[in-house]
């Protein structure tokens, strides 16, 4: 069995070391783009609890998910509905 990578990241000036099944440069991607939504956070809010601060990103976070998910959504159906008309075409005698 493979060991997990464990990669040592900061977020908002917080050491954490992290492991997961992902390989180093996606964990330490994603923890990069988390800094990032923390720290624009902080710029706005300035004197907020790093608790306020990550549950504010988190829920950025989910917003930015929520929104990805909801165009998926959109494009499957889109999908649908052409493999239902090609269906259709392929099945008309021209």
């Amino acid at each position: 069995m493979e060991e997990k990578p464990i990669v040592k990241v900061t977020i908002l000036g917080e050491d954490f070391t992290l492991s997961g099944e992902k390989p180093v440069e996606t964990i330490k991607e994603i923890a990069d783009y988390v800094n990032r939504k923390m720290k624009q956070i902080d710029e706005v809010i300035p004197s907020s609890s790093y608790k306020k601060i990550a549950v504010l990103a988190a829920l950025n976070i989910a917003e930015e998910m929520w929104e990805m998910k909801e165009k998926t959504k959109d494009s499957e159906e889109f999908l649908d509905k052409t493999e239902k008309l090609i269906q259709i075409l392929e099945g008309v005698d021209i």
